[in-house]
């Protein structure tokens, strides 16, 4: 299996809906509604906890090598 990664553009939108979400901390907010937005398959992280509250599945860098083999 093979997987991509992206870059995605921060816009007004994303800051708007990010500062106007239910994260707590604004730049996980911000991350959160990109990927949202966006519709990843799923946000690498080490930090699951800041997204729990995002559709996107989240997992960490360890659970992408293992979904990479």
């Amino acid at each position: 299996m093979f997987y991509t990664m992206e870059v995605l553009a921060v816009d007004s939108r994303v800051v708007y809906e990010g500062f106007h979400g239910e994260e707590p901390d604004f730049e996980d907010g911000i991350i959160g509604t990109c990927v949202d937005l966006n519709k990843m398959d799923f946000l690498v992280t080490r930090d699951a906890k800041a997204f729990k509250r995002i559709k996107t599945r989240t997992v960490s860098p360890t659970e992408l090598l293992d979904l990479a083999t």
